[in-house]
């Protein structure tokens, strides 16, 4: 098994040397390490997400995400012309191989064609260099001492995954090297309006509003068109909504971020290039297939955006009152794709105001991932299973993640509940079946006499609870007795421990949320 396509490697060798297709194989076999070395050339755009989202304006949003796409696409095509072998070029990153003296040629052009394109954001690109038949047959063991950088630890098998590693870390370490300077802008110089970081140097006119923003804004706005017509998607924030009435749409939208978990498992198995590329053509599918899909089912075109979709990252805006129908389409179909490569994935969903600026929503949604992941992780390290993490946020709030006490300092049993936290999707579904049975609106006046309990000891607690379910029995359908409601999420395990959790706001803000897909406005 070779680790990258033999063909290609006697190419680009026969390139270098004249020399014939039979003596190259004849020496590649011999591992003769007279040949000239190959390069393996690999990039990335360093925080992505943070430049997608470092403006405030929502075209300008697009007009990032849609830069990266279109140099993904040039790459592709123009990589191959330049003398090398593409494995893959998607989402900002890209992996080839090719001469030495070809490498410094496509570096040249890897960060003059990406500075082109791709305005206000950074390319890294890392190189090493390999005798050729380590590109075939593995990467040959090296001790401490090494004169080839970065080797000296290596002392796996040789296989991809040991190069893909290798390679990770150099971007890791190239990505800590560079040092992002910006326009050092002085009292008497305006901002730009949109990033608050570049000199405002351009006046334009959206909406009946005049806006002063930098050249670099000014040029992420004019890429957005195109991305926005091409995926049938909402011109403003204002159109995610279910009705074009002002009057009648919703003060909030809902956001989706789903991430996979523990790829560096799957990537560690990697065997060659063939793989590497099938397991990333795979994930990428999988996501970019599961959002079609969610799109034709629920109806979305004209009403959702999606800043962010890339490998196993996406981004989604929709309107609120499909949030929970779009998230099921979504997560059913992504879980089908990736439990077949043996991965799983975490969730970040809120309903956030329309008039919170969009830099602040990425914000607000990547604490809720990184809370369902760390509940992922904790559960299970080495397997983490799918997650999720919600929160509906009626105000301009940047923190997800809070803590409530519904008992007095001092109590010597205190019950505590922390907004946000991460849930496995399998309950976070059993949540929304109890909602939707029992019904959003009846269930909310039943945990308002739970919450109003809550203060109480525990074990006091408990009998009032039950006491107002006994009384409004006949009119509720959880699924379950409230016996096992109250454990399961009012007052969780032992009343005896000196803090007890609960999940009762969670539950009061995921009905609110679901009345919203009955129509009733926030």
């Amino acid at each position: 098994m070779s680790l990258f396509d033999k063909e290609a490697v006697i190419r680009i060798l026969a390139k270098c040397t004249g020399s014939t297709d039979e003596e190259l194989r004849r020496r590649l076999d011999n591992r003769d390490e007279s040949l000239p070395k190959i390069c393996v050339l690999s990039y990335d755009v360093p925080s992505i997400k943070r430049y997608i989202f470092s403006t405030s304006d929502f075209r300008g949003m697009f007009g990032a995400s849609n830069a990266l796409s279109r140099f993904d696409s040039l790459a592709t095509e123009e990589l191959e012309k330049l003398g090398s072998h593409v494995v893959i070029a998607a989402g900002g990153t890209g992996l080839l191989i090719c001469s030495v003296e070809d490498s410094k040629i496509i570096t040249d052009w890897l960060n003059e064609s990406f500075s082109k394109n791709v305005p206000g954001a950074k390319l890294i690109v890392s190189r090493v260099n390999l005798e050729p038949y380590e590109l075939i047959y593995g990467l040959k063991k090296r001790g401490n001492g090494t004169p080839i950088e970065d080797l000296k630890d290596l002392t796996g098998t040789g296989e991809f995954s040991d190069l893909f590693e290798w390679l990770s870390t150099k971007l890791r370490e190239r990505r800590n090297e560079e040092i992002f300077s910006s326009f050092l802008l002085t009292e008497e110089i305006q901002r730009c309006e949109f990033c608050s970081r570049e000199a405002a140097q351009i006046k334009i006119e959206s909406y009946d509003e005049v806006h002063y923003i930098c050249p670099v804004c000014k040029e992420k706005r004019d890429l957005a068109n195109e991305l926005i017509k091409n995926r049938k998607m909402a011109l403003s924030i204002n159109d995610i909504d279910v009705t074009e009435d002002p009057e009648s749409q919703n003060n909030l939208f809902g956001v989706i971020y789903i991430d996979g978990n523990n790829l560096g498992n799957l990537y560690s198995k990697i065997r060659d290039e063939r793989d590497y590329r099938e397991k990333s053509q795979a994930i990428e599918r999988c996501v970019s297939e599961s959002l079609k899909k969610a799109i034709v089912e629920n109806k979305l075109e004209g009403t959702y955006s999606t800043p962010i979709i890339g490998g196993d990252d996406l981004l989604l805006f929709v309107p609120a009152a499909k949030l929970f129908a779009v998230y099921k389409t979504l997560t059913e179909s992504i879980n089908n794709g990736f439990k077949a490569l043996g991965i799983g994935f975490c969730c970040g969903m809120a309903l956030v105001p329309k008039k919170l600026p969009v830099r602040f929503i990425f914000e607000v949604v990547e604490e809720l991932l990184k809370s369902a992941k760390k509940a992922a992780y904790k559960a299970n390290y080495s397997n983490p299973g799918n997650y999720v993490a919600f929160r509906m946020l009626l105000q301009n709030s940047l923190n997800p993640i809070q803590e409530h006490f519904f008992t007095a300092p001092g109590v010597s049993h205190r019950v505590k509940e922390t907004l946000g936290k991460g849930l496995p999707m399998s309950e976070f579904e059993e949540i929304l079946r109890i909602i939707r049975i029992d019904d959003p609106k009846k269930f909310s006046n039943l945990l308002q006499k739970i919450i109003s309990c809550m203060a109480d000891d525990p074990l006091v607690a408990k009998l009032n609870m039950r006491y107002f379910y006994a009384h409004g029995e006949k009119s509720h359908d959880l699924g379950m007795n409230i016996v096992e409601m109250i454990n399961k999420y009012f007052l969780i395990g032992d009343t005896s421990e000196e803090e007890i959790e609960s999940k009762v706001l969670t539950l009061m803000e995921l009905s609110k949320a679901m009345s919203l897909q009955n129509g009733v406005r926030a």
